[in-house]
């Protein structure tokens, strides 16, 4: 028979066998600070992820610098009637149209206020913007937040050819997904149909996209019609609430969309803006091209949507298919529509991603669920602080201490040609490729006006057939120079190289300037041939 020491040394070996309890963290829990679940600290990091890397592009010389020019002319003389920068003014004062106003004066104050800096922190800070907002109406359909994140970060990922760059269209793509969340909860709230109309007076005045979100508001209201009238006549339509409120929105919305400084006329002009012959030749107006990197981007969300759709059980609503078929056929039709494109698919996919994908597993109680989300909390706010630190922009308006214009803005910038005209202040009317004339335009403070710059859809089809004949090297050169009055051609090497060998041979060619990228030529005055012959 064992004794008792026997049975007591026994007992404690089986305890020092088993596992020792597990005891939770002593993690402070506070009412007055806030706890975040793991999937709210996912979507701070998506974003934190999304500013981080929108920062890192640079100044690019597209249109920015001519809505900049546009804004420091608003803010000291007013709105324009005109053309005010062009060579050649070839559209009477009547079809001149201006609709981004707001948001160029916007630009400029930010850039009169946080430098340079502060335009790449705008562009940033609008990108994260337009993802929290739409991933806040995927939200709204009843998708659970790891798949909202899922959709934002597509999203993201699809638009990223025209993540780079800035425009006021980037206004557009953050009130975009705000039309969507107001699209999903206006069957059941009322409040969308006080604040979404104040978004378009705010919108009709920052981009002409506004055109996109009555569209989409449009057919929303459409198909819901059409699935009324299917399912109960046209009586149904009439009298089906949720049918009267999606028209009363959309018929809000336009109404509020008039209040612009050209009212109702606006929306002709939109509509009829990308059917100026000119955006025929500007390459994001062109369409799609399959090779490129935009279009592989289309074409795997358009399969992975047809995969998702396929294995759902929820079939698309008849506004969706609208929705999906239009803005896909708009991206075939024009690469620009991309961004938008972007922003619709992950609003109508991630809500039809197959059930079994989104069953959520039993969450661990081990440990205290409050202390847990506290300790996310911190991590959140973590990641925000050094996402400020390591992002270029912010630091740098933080610290104060700018990167230099050579940083912020792309290689093929005209930086120090640019810098000469500026310090010798030359004027006159001046011709040079496309992508370059709105910077030497934003540098000269207007003194040198380009014949033909970003705002491709105020010159007619004559003048720029005739641009693109100058800069070709055509024989006639000489002649469209004298015709147009040109006093300056500033020539890219690379890109011009017929036209810059013509005008090195050239008598009245003056080279004032040159670097291993452009050419600076004045012109100088033709000869008066009659009255030499009279002598």
């Amino acid at each position: 028979m064992d004794s008792p020491d026997t049975d007591l040394s026994a007992d404690l070996r089986n305890a020092v066998q088993q596992d020792p309890p597990r005891i939770p963290h002593p993690i402070p829990s506070s009412p007055y600070f806030p706890e975040t679940t793991g999937a709210a600290l996912a979507a701070v990091i998506t974003l934190c992820l999304v500013f981080l890397l929108t920062s890192l592009h640079r100044l690019n010389h597209t249109d920015l610098w001519g809505h900049l020019c546009y804004g420091r002319l608003i803010m000291s003389q007013g709105l324009p009637s005109s053309d005010p920068f062009s060579a050649e003014t070839a559209l009477p004062a009547a079809d001149f149209v201006n609709v981004p106003w707001l948001a160029q004066i916007a630009g400029f104050l930010t850039w009169k206020w946080l430098g340079y800096e502060g335009l790449v922190l705008g562009h940033a800070s609008l990108a994260v913007l337009s993802s929290g907002l739409l991933m806040w109406a995927i939200r709204l359909r009843g998708v659970e937040l790891r798949f909202a994140i899922l959709g934002t970060v597509l999203s993201y990922m699809v638009a990223l050819p025209q993540v780079g760059t800035i425009r006021p269209q980037l206004f557009g793509t953050v009130a975009f997904p705000l039309v969507l969340a107001a699209i999903s909860l206006v069957p059941h709230r009322r409040h969308p149909c006080l604040w979404l109309p104040l978004l378009f007076v705010v919108w009709a005045n920052l981009h002409g996209s506004f055109a996109l979100g009555l569209t989409a508001l449009g057919i929303c209201a459409l198909g819901d019609s059409w699935d009324a009238w299917r399912e109960n006549g046209w009586a149904a339509v009439l009298v089906d609430e949720r049918t009267r409120h999606r028209w009363l929105l959309a018929v809000a919305c336009g109404v509020a969309a008039c209040v612009n400084p050209l009212g109702p006329f606006l929306l002709w002009k939109v509509a009829y803006f990308g059917f100026s012959p000119a955006l025929e030749n500007i390459t994001e107006w062109q369409p799609l091209v399959i090779k490129s990197l935009g279009g592989a981007l289309f074409f795997l969300s358009v399969l992975l949507t047809a995969w998702i759709l396929r294995r759902s059980q929820r079939r698309l609503n008849t506004y969706e298919v609208l929705l999906l078929f239009l803005f896909a056929l708009l991206t075939l039709l024009s690469m620009r529509m991309l961004a938008w494109w972007a922003l619709i698919w992950p609003w109508v996919v991630m809500c039809r991603v197959p059930h079994r994908l989104t069953s959520t597993p039993v969450p661990d109680q081990s440990y205290p669920m409050a202390s847990r989300n506290t300790m996310r909390t911190l991590f959140a706010l973590v990641c925000v602080f050094v996402t400020l630190l390591w992002s270029p922009p912010s630091q740098a308006v933080i610290s104060g201490q700018q990167r230099g214009i050579g940083a912020i803005t792309v290689d093929n910038t005209p930086l120090y040609v640019a810098d000469r005209i500026a310090q010798q202040g030359d004027k006159g009317n001046l011709i040079c490729p496309l992508d370059w004339a709105d910077y030497i335009l934003w540098k000269s403070d207007t003194s040198l006006r380009p014949l033909v710059y970003s705002h491709v859809h105020l010159v007619s089809q004559q003048v720029w057939d005739d641009y693109l004949q100058i800069l070709s090297g055509d024989p006639n050169w000489l002649s469209l120079v004298d015709h147009y009055q040109l006093n300056y051609l500033l020539l890219s090497r690379e890109r011009n190289q017929m036209l810059r060998r013509s005008v090195e041979r050239h008598p009245r060619a003056e080279i004032i300037y040159q670097d291993q990228r452009s050419l600076l030529v004045r012109m100088t005055a033709a000869a008066p041939v009659a009255t030499a012959r009279n002598k």
